[in-house]
């Protein structure tokens, strides 16, 4: 492949890339452990969902997740609400995914396949819409964007999740893409800014931003951080109570740091958007 991909038209442009992706898991996939990875790192997406969920106000809500892939985040949503959740996805394999997925959760979900630019759905269907992971595959997201401003109802949420641009993450996705072994077909990524500026062309106005995810570890990926991890670590004296009372204002202080800038500089950009008044 060149540093040069082919311009996707669409979504069958990239569903190759997806259906040999999830055939992979199909063949074998710890599914357990990537239920347990999603409650833990995606915690602060979940949270903001919570309250995208409240701020509608229904006692049922209808939820569509667009490129549902695994669904894990759907199902983690469904059985913390009484709302009924579709997930949407071009890709047939994915769909086995997620409906393998399924056992692990007390509440199931609907699973449906769909284009994203040519949504199988009424208009003003849903009282959420969202994505993870989708946008971001689009050269010129109009017609998916379109698609969900469509079906979204009139006092309805739309949540944009996309890579965050300014981070290690985006140099190594982009070297990989250059070489031609980036598995998940061509990426963009944007800044809290551009995601904004692509809300307002469809008439929405963001009403909150968090970021979450780390690139390599769990605790991150700044040098310093990585380096003040290691000395604890190798610190003998870790245990006393001065040591752990220091070891916790510095997460403490992080945590703090994460959740009012972490858009800035963690791999997830997360935006939930309502239609502007």
């Amino acid at each position: 492949m060149s540093d040069k991909p082919p311009r996707p038209a669409g979504t069958e442009e990239l569903r190759p890339h997806f259906d040999a992706i999830w055939d992979g898991w199909l063949k074998g996939h710890d599914l357990a452990d990537e239920v347990e990875k999603h409650r833990v790192e995606r915690a602060r997406f979940h949270r903001l969902m919570g309250q995208c969920m409240t701020r509608v106000g229904r006692t049922r809500l209808e939820m569509l997740e667009i490129g549902s892939g695994t669904a894990i985040d759907s199902y983690i949503l469904a059985e913390r609400s009484h709302a009924h959740i579709v997930g949407v996805d071009i890709s047939l394999p994915s769909l086995q995914v997620a409906s393998r997925c399924g056992k692990y959760f007390a509440r199931p979900i609907s699973l449906v396949a769909g284009d994203a630019t040519r949504l199988p759905f009424a208009d003003r269907s849903f009282d959420i819409v969202f994505s993870q992971g989708v946008v971001e595959h689009f050269r010129d997201p109009d017609s998916m964007m379109r698609e969900q401003v469509r079906v979204l109802k009139l006092d309805g949420v739309l949540v944009v999740n996309v890579p965050q641009k300014r981070t290690g993450y985006t140099r190594f996705k982009h070297a990989r893409m250059a070489e031609g072994t980036w598995p998940w077909g061509w990426e963009t990524e944007y800044s809290p800014g551009e995601l904004r500026r692509l809300g307002r062309r469809y008439g929405l106005r963001p009403i909150a931003t968090v970021g979450y995810d780390h690139w390599g570890s769990r605790r991150g990926t700044l040098y310093w951080r990585h380096a003040h991890t290691r000395l604890q670590e190798r610190n003998p004296w870790r245990d006393r109570r001065v040591f752990r009372g220091l070891e916790s204002a510095y997460d403490a202080a992080w945590n703090q740091l994460e959740e009012r800038w972490g858009h800035y500089f963690l791999i997830n950009l997360t935006m939930a958007f309502v239609r502007a008044t």
